[in-house]
């Protein structure tokens, strides 16, 4: 069993005179053999990202590997004569009009749209670095050949640094895509050296903001380590953006994981400035706590291929949620509450059908709240134990159990029906994943009753 205990955490800021000019610009080198090159270039302000994508051959067409949500469409502008986008469903696909064409080019136009379910292409911090999700940039190759490496190249700005795989490069640096993408940070924001990794923090967030998350992920991360008796292997690179937004009530708080990365996105409006406002707090800890736990659900593990979403993305609120109240960031009373309240959204989401459906129907709410609750049902069983599990405890033990780092539902139900009254609380849980019914919301508050 590996452990991680909880260290002091110590915050060293990097050097903040000017950095070295970068080399001049040279032209791209071609790929290596089954790569292709992707060259990335953050331009003048106000002029975008210049792009240049160099392929092992020729071809007609190339697929790029994610979605593009029509902002491709809309945002890129091509350099290179006869390629054009064509969308065919979900996938973006660069098609040449005449001859086959082994490289082309792109000027991008920055956009700042968060998808639904999906990672933001560029995230702009306050102080001027933005963050650019290489995803949206890679190529797949044809169905016939074997998978191409992604080999990428970025130059920032003069005296501009970047910060990828957990480093951070005045001028030009160099990573290899592993299949997901990555985070990369281009701007002269300073880094931060923690326990936990280095971090990236917007210069614009507020101090009080800034110290309070960066503690709560060391205490989180620890709390976690030590609860699943798992902890993680390596140290992330924590990404936090900050800005205001235009309506002075609005609140917007977002992020996401990737191999060896934590991004965290927080924007408010001026109703809710003041330092140390309550509502921002609590929503920012939900967020760190919620990412932090996608780094063991889905990460150092992982569900399998199609299974049930509810699992890991509700999994990771009720994580959160716990860990606010095991941290005493919220009290009982109000954890309670909170409870409470996605509790009775769940239960209103499923007349709109069952948990098993929503991922496909696009309810994603439902996969939030639903997934949380059947977390919080199993402490009704691991109550019983001596000693006693919460639902942290218990997904450790599912953990346990996932051959190759890879659970799924069944593994889930059959690490539920093996503690004391697990198979009461499973019979409940998958009335919520498969069948709901009139009596469902009376047996649910018995057993989060009897585990409170």
């Amino acid at each position: 069993m590996r452990r991680i205990s909880l260290l002091c955490l110590v915050l060293v800021v990097s050097c903040a005179h000017k950095p070295a000019a970068p080399p001049a610009a040279t032209a791209p080198p071609g790929p290596r053999p089954g790569s292709a090159a992707i060259r990335v270039e953050h331009l003048a302000p106000g002029a975008g990202w210049w792009v240049t994508w160099q392929l092992p051959h020729p071809v007609q067409k190339v697929r790029l590997s994610r979605p593009g949500h029509g902002d491709r469409r809309r945002q890129w502008i091509f350099q290179t004569p006869g390629v054009h986008i064509v969308t065919e469903g979900d996938a973006d696909w660069v098609v040449s009009a005449a001859a086959p064409f082994a490289s082309f080019q792109a000027l991008i136009v920055e956009y700042a749209r968060k998808p639904e379910k999906d990672y933001q292409a560029f995230i702009p911090f306050e102080d001027g670095t933005v963050l650019v999700y290489t995803g949206v940039l890679d190529v797949t190759a044809p169905a016939t050949e074997e998978p191409w490496r992604l080999d990428l190249e970025f130059v920032p700005r003069p005296g501009d640094a970047v910060v990828v795989n957990g480093a951070r490069v005045v001028g030009r640096a160099a990573w290899t895509s592993a299949g997901d993408g990555t985070y990369v940070a281009f701007g002269s924001t300073p880094t931060v050296e923690t326990p936990l990794g280095l971090a990236v923090v917007d210069r614009g967030m507020p101090a009080w903001l800034r110290d309070r998350t960066l503690m709560l992920a060391l205490q989180v991360f620890g709390h976690y380590a030590t609860r699943t008796g798992w902890r993680l292997d390596g140290r992330p690179t924590f990404f936090l953006s900050y800005g205001r937004e235009a309506d002075p009530g609005a609140l917007s708080f977002g992020g996401g994981t990737l191999h060896g990365v934590v991004q965290l996105d927080t924007r408010i409006g001026s109703r809710h400035a003041a330092d140390g406002d309550p509502v921002v707090w609590e929503m920012q800890a939900r967020l760190v706590a919620h990412e932090a736990a996608h780094l063991w659900l889905d990460h150092l593990f992982r569900p399998a291929d199609g299974s049930s979403r509810w699992l890991d993305e509700g999994g990771a609120d009720a994580w959160a949620l716990r860990a606010l109240l095991d941290l005493d960031v919220v009290d009982r009373s109000r954890f309670r509450q909170i409870l409470r309240e996605d509790t009775a959204e769940c239960l209103r989401l499923l007349r709109e059908g069952p948990l098993a459906t929503a991922a496909r129907e696009g309810r994603w709410k439902a996969l939030y709240r639903c997934g949380e609750l059947a977390s919080f049902l199993t402490e009704a069983a691991g109550s019983r134990r001596n000693p006693p599990w919460d639902l942290v405890q218990f997904w450790g033990q599912v953990f346990y159990g996932a051959r190759s780092g890879v659970y799924d539902e069944a593994l889930w139900f059959d690490a539920l029906a093996g503690i004391p009254g697990g198979e009461r609380a499973a019979g409940v849980i998958r009335r919520v994943v498969g069948q709901p019914d009139a009596s469902l919301a009376a047996d649910v508050e018995d057993l989060l009753q009897s585990s409170q």
